[in-house]
């Protein structure tokens, strides 16, 4: 494990959830799977799973794609909770802060693939 000049490690453990249990145990968008596809990733396997009341002690940051998120993750924050949360859009290079739902919005699933 490599620590960077921050002193923070270059390793990390990402996983997804949602805001609410609509998609529990589903694969990903065939849109979301075959950009991925396309930028090489082929072993990628997740179930989709609701945020629990653990990820707010397991991870030390929690983002949101846009406000609502942010205000809803911090509605259910259990008090002793140790993670950050914040907006994903807030590390942009670009400075776009908001990420809009590409479920929602036609062929955005490859804007929203880091480069």
């Amino acid at each position: 494990q490599q620590v960077n000049q921050l002193g923070l490690s270059n390793s990390w453990e990402v996983e997804s959830a949602a805001l609410i249990g609509y998609h529990t145990g589903k694969n990903p968008d065939h849109r979301a799977m075959s950009t991925l596809r396309d930028k090489g990733i082929t072993n990628y396997s997740h179930k989709a799973r609701p945020i629990t009341e653990e990820d707010f002690t397991k991870f030390d940051w929690i983002f949101g794609m846009d406000n609502n998120n942010i205000q809803e993750l911090n509605n259910m924050k259990p008090s002793n909770s140790t993670a950050k949360i914040e907006l994903l859009g807030k590390y942009d290079p670009q400075g776009e802060t908001i990420i809009r739902d590409p479920y929602y919005v036609c062929n955005s699933f490859n804007r929203i693939y880091p480069i």
